[in-house]
Order: C-alpha cells, then sequence, then structure tokens
C-alpha cells in the first residue's frame, strides 16, 4: 500500500505540472509519465501474485539396460541408457494444484513416449542381431530445469539417441509453465512481433556461429511456426535450441538466448526482481563416436581431456573450462560424467556449480568463480540431494542459490547418502542450513539389534530430552540422520533414539566403531556397508 500511495501522488505531482489534461511539456516529462505507468502496472501484476513460494522439483533416473543371452553367454547389449523423470514436491502441490494438473499431465506423456520407444529401439536391436548386425541401441534423456520460481517453471528435455548407422542425433523438448495458474506458456503468448523476433534471432545465430557454418538462417526460421521452436526461460533471457532444425548435421547444435527485455517479448514471465536462481546447463558428454558431445551451454564451453589408455573406455583425465577468452584446467579427475549447474545469487555474483562422477559412482564438486575470471572457490564431495520427504530415489533440482540440496557420503553403521540443505553467498562458499544430515533408505536396511540396548531418546530437533529407552534384543532401527558423529534413529513405537559411536574414523570402516564399548558388529545382525 505504501508503494501504491507513493506512485499516487507521484502523479499527482505530475499532473499539477503538466496541467489538467496531463499532456507532457516536453520530452522529460513525458518520459516520467511514462515511468509511472510502467511502475504503477508492475506493481499490478505483483499483487496478482497471490503465492510466492518458490516450486521444489525433484527427479528421478531410469535406468535402461537389456542384456543378450544367448546360448548360454552374455553378449553386448541390445540396448543402455536412461530417461529422467520429473516431480513437483508434495508443498509444491499443496500450493500450485492447477500447476501440478498439468505439470504432471506433460511429464506421464513424456515417460510414455519414452517407455514406447524403449521397447520399439528393443525390437529393432533384436531384429538387427538376428541378421548378423551387433548394435548396441541407446536412450539417453536429460532434464535440465533453466528457471523456477513464483512466476515459471521451465526445463528442456536434451536427449541422445542412436539406432544404428553412423550417427545418432539429439532432440530438444521445451516445457514452460505459468506457475499461477498452471497452464503451458507458448511462444506465441510472450512474442509480439514476429518478424522482429525472428530476424534477432537469425542475427544472434549468425553472430555466434558464422555464416559459413550455419548458412542463412533467417529463411528458414521465417518458415518455422513459433509452435515449432524448443525454447526455455532462463535467468538471463529466454534460450533457443535447434538440433538439425536449421543447419546442416555438421553444424551442431545451435542455441541462442535473447534478453527480457527486447521489445518484441512481452514482460509477464520476465524477472523483475532477481532472487537467485540456479540453472542447469544442458551439456552432454558422450562416450560414444556415434554421438556428438554438447559441451557449450550459456557461453561456458567445457572440454574433456583424454589420456591415452583412458580415451577407449570413457575415462576424462581433466577437464577444460573455458568462458569470455578465460580458461581454467581442472586435473587428476579419472572420471566419466559431469553435470554443471550456473549459480545467479541474488546480489548479482555468478558461479559455476560442477560435480564430476567417477567409479563407484563418486562424486566431486566444485564452485567456480565466474566474474572474475576463472577460480575454484571450494572443492568438496558433494552429488545432488535426496528428496527427504518423497518417495525413495528421488532428488531434489537445484534451483534457489539460498536453499539447494546436497548430499554427503557416510558410513556411519550403514552406508548411506547424507542430505543437508546448504545457502550460497557473495563468495561462493556453501553454507549449512542445519546441523543435521537426513537419510533416505528403504526398510529393508534397517538395523536389527542382536543384544538388549539402552539408548538416549531425542527430539525432533535433535536435543537429547534426558530420558533413555531400554530396548530389547531383535528391535528395528532406522536410520534418519547424524551429525557426522552420532546416529539418530526411529523404533517400532516412534520414538527418535541416538547412538552415540566411538572409534569413528575417516578410513570409511563401519567394524571400527563401537557403541559403549562394544563393537558395532557385536550388536547387530547386520552392517548395511557398501565397501
Amino acid at each position: 500500500m505504501k508503494k501504491l500511495k507513493t506512485l499516487f501522488l507521484l502523479g499527482s505531482m505530475i499532473l499539477a505540472f503538466t496541467g489538467c489534461k496531463g499532456l507532457p511539456e516536453n520530452i522529460d516529462d513525458e518520459k516520467n509519465v511514462e515511468e509511472v505507468k510502467t511502475q504503477a502496472e508492475e506493481t499490478e501484476e505483483e499483487e496478482e501474485i497471490t503465492e510466492t513460494f518458490r516450486p521444489e522439483i525433484d527427479s528421478q533416473i531410469e535406468y535402461l539396460f537389456d542384456s543378450c543371452y544367448e546360448d548360454g553367454l552374455y553378449g553386448n547389449p541390445y540396448l543402455n541408457g536412461w530417461y529422467d523423470s520429473y516431480y513437483l514436491s508434495t508443498e509444491t502441490k499443496e500450493k500450485y494444484p492447477a500447476l501440478a494438473t498439468v505439470f504432471e499431465e506433460k511429464c506421464q506423456e513424456r515417460d510414455a513416449k519414452y517407455d514406447e520407444l524403449h521397447n520399439q529401439f528393443l525390437e529393432q536391436s533384436k531384429s538387427m542381431r538376428q541378421n548378423g548386425e551387433d548394435v548396441i541401441f541407446s536412450i539417453k534423456s536429460d532434464l535440465c530445469l533453466r528457471r523456477s520460481d513464483e512466476r515459471v517453471v521451465s526445463f528442456v528435455d536434451q536427449a541422445t539417441e542412436y539406432a544404428g548407422g553412423a550417427h545418432g542425433f539429439t532432440d530438444y523438448t521445451s516445457y514452460n509453465f505459468d506457475v499461477q495458474n498452471g497452464k503451458e506458456i507458448k511462444l506465441g503468448d510472450i512474442v509480439t512481433d514476429e518478424n522482429a523476433f525472428r530476424k534477432e534471432l537469425a542475427m544472434n545465430l549468425t553472430d555466434q556461429y558464422g555464416e559459413e557454418s550455419i548458412g542463412i538462417v533467417e529463411n528458414t526460421l521465417t518458415e518455422m511456426s513459433l509452435d515449432d521452436y524448443q525454447w526455455t526461460f532462463g535467468p538471463h533471457g529466454i534460450t533457443f535450441y535447434f538440433s538439425n532444425d536449421i543447419a546442416s548435421y555438421a553444424a551442431g547444435v545451435l542455441t541462442a538466448t535473447l534478453p527480457y527485455d527486447y521489445s518484441f517479448f512481452t514482460q509477464e514471465y520476465a524477472i523483475r526482481h532477481n532472487k537467485g536462481y540456479i540453472s542447469e546447463l544442458p551439456i552432454f558428454i558422450s562416450d560414444t563416436e556415434h554421438v556428438d558431445s554438447i559441451l557449450t551451454a550459456d557461453g561456458i564451453t567445457f572440454e574433456p581431456n583424454y589420456d591415452s589408455e583412458g580415451y577407449e573406455m570413457g575415462i576424462i583425465d581433466s577437464l577444460t573450462i573455458r568462458k569470455d577468452g578465460q580458461e581454467l584446467n581442472i586435473p587428476e579427475l579419472y572420471i566419466f560424467d559431469a553435470d554443471a549447474y550456473l549459480i545467479c545469487t541474488a546480489d548479482d555474483k555468478e558461479f559455476l556449480f560442477l560435480i564430476v562422477s567417477g567409479e563407484s559412482d563418486w562424486h566431486t564438486s566444485y564452485i567456480i568463480a565466474l566474474d572474475d575470471g576463472l577460480k575454484v572457490v571450494s572443492q568438496d564431495y558433494y552429488s545432488i540431494g535426496a528428496a527427504i520427504d518423497e518417495e525413495i530415489g528421488r532428488d531434489v533440482v537445484p534451483s534457489d542459490p539460498e536453499s539447494i540440496a546436497l548430499s554427503s557420503h557416510f558410513d556411519l553403521l550403514c552406508t548411506f547418502g547424507g542430505t543437508r540443505s546448504y545457502s550460497i553467498g557473495k563468495d561462493g562458499k556453501l553454507r549449512p542450513l542445519d546441523d543435521y544430515f537426513y537419510a533416505q533408505l528403504s526398510p529393508e536396511l534397517d538395523l536389527v539389534s542382536k543384544v538388549e540396548l539402552t539408548v538416549p531418546i531425542v527430539d525432533d530437533k535433535g536435543e537429547e530430552t534426558g530420558e533413555k529407552a531400554i530396548l530389547p534384543e531383535g528391535t528395528h532401527y532406522h536410520l534418519i540422520r547424524t551429525n557426522g558423529k552420532d546416529v539418530d534413529c526411529t523404533v517400532e513405537d516412534g520414538k527418535i533414539i541416538r547412538f552415540k559411536l566411538e572409534k569413528a574414523s575417516d578410513d570409511g570402516y563401519v567394524g571400527d566403531l563401537e557403541i559403549d564399548g562394544v563393537n558395532a558388529y557385536d550388536i547387530f545382525e547386520t552392517l548395511w556397508y557398501a565397501g
């Protein structure tokens, strides 16, 4: 209300100076009037946002592997790969029921498409195998969340497929939703001048890639319906994706980002107040010569470097990152894959969050400053955190620098990933928002005691109540959290109890742990340790 009153008084003052008709006497006055109108319009639009909760997106990977077993021997698989699936968190569905309806419908359609493609590719691969052609088909689909806030959820499906022949191909499908009313946003909803839009997009692509590489694309863009474009909202504007839509296969994947403030875009979904964003970069490191890697996104290029022995096995020895003429090399990696996220903080600092994956699914994470050259700010061993209160196997997709869920590896009574939320400061350092790391484990991995135990009881916040529980042999303990030293578990009656661990070492062997001077192996039937 204060803002509205201020605008009203300011508007009254302008009218007093410009006369009863409200006509400006010079250009400066006209500009001031327009600024007031624009501010009033923005205020009105802001008041239409009835819920400011940031949607939380969860993901789960469906792995594909169809083995070939003939004459008592395993041969090359018929097909391998994966595809991501997205889900709205329970709280998000409660806050935005209209969004939940449309979002789930579209995601279910996509999952069904990949199920059908999987079956189709499998039959084709088997048929070719019977004809003597030993071809491994592949489907590899990654969803990349580009923007999530109270106005927009926007992501792109980057899918690479190989079904024999010299080359596979990459395809893009974009998904854009209005969070408040749940409708799917079409490009025609935000483009007000198609000719100006296509001309600017063509100039952007030509400036980036060169006419000699991609040819004259403006005519091709003109022939495309707006519904044929694949695009997403992002921290810096609207990004468009082209595989072989407008140029030859040799040109590779093309992308272009146009700022929100272009006159041919409506401003309904523009970012007015930077609250901070995390946007996954759609890169892809191929492990086969039949499918090209996609190594550039949002002006950042990634170059995997292989040693002479590692190339055949897809082992990346080091990774070179380039941006704006700057270069950074991360050595001694010995990894297979990498995921990259652009972090834009609320105070306009930019960082790259890089998670690399190696043997035994071991992860190393880096935060790299982007504003003043390329510099590693921190190195840790995080992977993406689990959606603790959701279905087992789902992870929380990063979208908010003020709250990013990350997982750490623990070997405390069993092997598990402990998820904790962090905020990312203007220095790029991660700051924990909780004292505990939370586990998401199947009841099948419960600890079962071989002896009677007397253990302290704790509350939901992790504070000891001063009471103790005497629990008989055969009690099931479900591990829920750790602070890195102690482990909290729930028992059958719903109480939370604490195991105070002794001799916890950094070498990862669960057998070193003791409780009240007794080795953990002598207390529990099985310690679920992944060695």
